[in-house]
């Protein structure tokens, strides 16, 4: 029984309810999304009280001693703080990822027990790597994406309330930033369904050889096996290959965008505390707050390459479900008691 080359890509609506159907609800992702804005929050507190300390530093007053004491200590519990939060992230991540690679494989099973055209190869490739590839995909892709969404559009608002000019060129460098997401992304969607078909053909053909390993023995064509599964394996590190150079060319070029961000604000603001237009704790919160709008942006980027397999497998795994004969409904009427025998 074959199955398709490329499943159909899904919608948001249909990946918001597969996302329910195998986190049993939407309150794990919430989870996730809340500790991420946890530690966003408490970089934006940091970075203020950052600034703060050193302008309380650059005192000449007598309770200078006092202000700098007082402001490290509350700095130096909002780090530990940040590092208790983001350890709680990665907690909640992997006990998401464990919970949707459980159910996609569940799934998955339930589906060919149904009847479901899968082959051998497609079936044993994800449930050994494909289903944990979906619980990358919805444990951090999906909630660095929301993320990204809105966490830098309130960090720019507070380099605008402390220094509008800071907060433009800022926005102005951001917005070129989704452009780079379109275009990479794009590219890197269509080479992991194109790598998750190769590696299921790959191990299909691998048990296929495997299942007729005593016939091409008896007929003296074990090397033309060989040959065929090593030009497959050529083809998949070859794959490989393409998908890590899009997602090292996607961090390059969000390393570049956010660096080319916090130098413009750097060198502006560098040449204002000159002129005397901005003060020393303006000047060095809005470059330090530059920062911060673009780490969500960076994140996603990564998330977006390391789940962009687990939503091409995802998508296999919808394909399959949709296929599938439906679910009978479970008996609601007891079955009448066997009679004994006289």
């Amino acid at each position: 029984m074959a199955t398709p080359g490329a499943a159909p890509a899904l919608s948001r609506a249909e990946l918001v309810a597969w996302r329910r159907r195998l986190l049993h609800g939407d309150w794990r992702v919430i989870d996730l999304e809340l500790f991420q804005v946890l530690v966003s929050l408490i970089n934006v507190a940091t970075v203020l009280l950052a600034t703060t300390l050193v302008v309380a530093m650059t005192r000449t007053d007598g309770n200078v001693r006092i202000s700098v004491l007082f402001v490290a200590a509350i700095v130096v519990g909002l780090l530990l703080i940040r590092a208790g939060a983001r350890t709680g992230l990665h907690a909640a991540e992997r006990r998401t990822a464990a919970t949707a690679a459980a159910a996609a494989r569940t799934e998955m099973l339930d589906a060919i027990s149904r009847g479901a055209p899968v082959r051998a190869g497609v079936a044993s490739t994800f449930v050994t790597r494909s289903a944990a590839d979906v619980g990358v995909f919805l444990s951090r892709a999906l909630p660095a994406r929301v993320a990204a969404l809105w966490i830098p559009v309130v960090i720019l608002a507070t380099i605008g309330l402390i220094d509008p000019l800071s907060a433009g060129i800022a926005a102005a460098v951001a917005l070129v930033v989704p452009l780079v997401l379109i275009l990479l992304g794009r590219r890197a969607a269509a080479e992991a369904e194109s790598g998750l078909t190769r590696l299921r053909s790959l191990g299909g053909r691998a048990l296929e050889l495997l299942d007729g390993a005593v016939e091409l023995r008896a007929l003296g064509a074990v090397e033309r096996g060989k040959d065929e599964l090593a030009a497959a394996t050529v083809r998949m590190v070859e794959s490989t290959r393409r998908s890590l150079r899009l997602g090292l060319q996607s961090a390059t070029s969000l390393d570049v965008l956010a660096g080319a961000a916090v130098g413009l604000v750097a060198m502006v603001d560098g040449f204002r505390l000159l002129n005397g237009t901005i003060g020393l704790g303006h000047a060095l919160a809005a470059v330090l707050l530059t920062v911060e709008v673009f780490a969500p942006l960076r994140a996603a980027g990564a998330a977006f390459h390391a789940g962009a397999d687990g939503r091409a497998a995802l998508a296999m795994l919808a394909a399959a479900s949709r296929v599938a004969a439906p679910k009978r409904p479970e008996p609601t009427t007891p079955l009448p008691p066997v009679a004994s025998a006289p």
